[in-house]
């Protein structure tokens, strides 16, 4: 049995579970999927009947985030002050939104058997949760509902800029790729340029320069009067999308500009 004031310490990261005041979709008889970002859960686990009944019994919870912007490669931690008594056996379930749209419990099951858990920010994608906790009873019955807090995973980051949006037969246009924190191209990845010529999509073009952060091409009398529209994507090696750049516009003009 828990009792009096406790603080309970919930390590996450890249699983996301940050929480949402808003009321739980009721949910009588979901078979919920396992759960597998960190959290536990039973992967025939079904909702007893009386899920949406509320004790009244002074149990108050609150929870708190250590960081709203979180790093690629770093967890973070919700702490868990609690007052009255909590029994044994006990289940915190998670609620909220991802990017807005409403995920965790408020579509299947998701919950706490453990009150140390920790995950890592993998940063494959930025994603922003909204979260809030329900502690229950082993029937189901709530306990307390916690406040809610917002967090951001930093995702991947790569973006690319050109010289110039305007060059001439002859000179050299150069196209800068710059890497956020965290990101980087991986052992084995390789690049691609996509995009358009003159409004016209193409195939993926194969990075041919050794420098990954900057490509250097001088136009040529083929290229006058092209306009190329270019971004660059890092795959993995095993073909995945690592991460995709913006697009730049480059127009190809004569000698004389025009």
């Amino acid at each position: 049995m828990k009792s009096a004031v406790s603080t309970l310490v919930v390590l996450f990261a890249g699983s996301a579970l940050l929480f949402q005041n808003c009321a739980p979709r009721p949910v009588e008889t979901t078979d919920a999927a396992s759960y597998n970002n960190g959290v536990s859960g039973d992967s025939i686990y079904r909702l007893p009947a009386n899920f949406n009944e509320t004790l009244n019994t002074g149990v108050t919870c609150q929870v708190a985030l250590n960081s709203n912007n979180v790093p690629i490669g770093s967890n973070y931690i919700f702490t868990f002050t609690t007052t009255g008594t909590i029994p044994a056996g006990y289940r915190i379930y998670t609620y909220g939104s991802k990017n807005g749209v409403a995920d965790a419990s408020e579509v299947v099951p998701q919950f706490f058997s453990a009150m140390t858990l920790q995950d890592t920010n993998t940063g494959t994608i930025g994603v922003t949760y909204i979260r809030y906790f329900q502690i229950r009873d082993p029937l189901g019955r709530a306990l307390c509902q916690t406040n809610s807090v917002q967090g951001t995973l930093q995702g991947r980051n790569c973006t690319l800029s050109a010289s110039s949006s305007t060059v001439r037969t002859g000179q050299a246009v150069v196209l800068t790729t710059t890497y956020g924190a965290g990101t980087a191209v991986p052992t084995g990845g390789v690049l691609q340029f996509r995009g358009s010529n003159n409004g016209i999509d193409i195939q993926p073009i194969p990075y041919d320069q050794t420098d990954f952060t900057r490509y250097t091409r001088v136009m040529t009398d083929a290229d006058i009067g092209s306009e190329y529209v270019r971004r660059i994507v890092v795959l993995n090696q095993d073909g995945s999308t690592y991460c995709e750049t913006n697009s730049v516009r480059v127009r190809v003009t004569n000698a004389n500009g025009q």
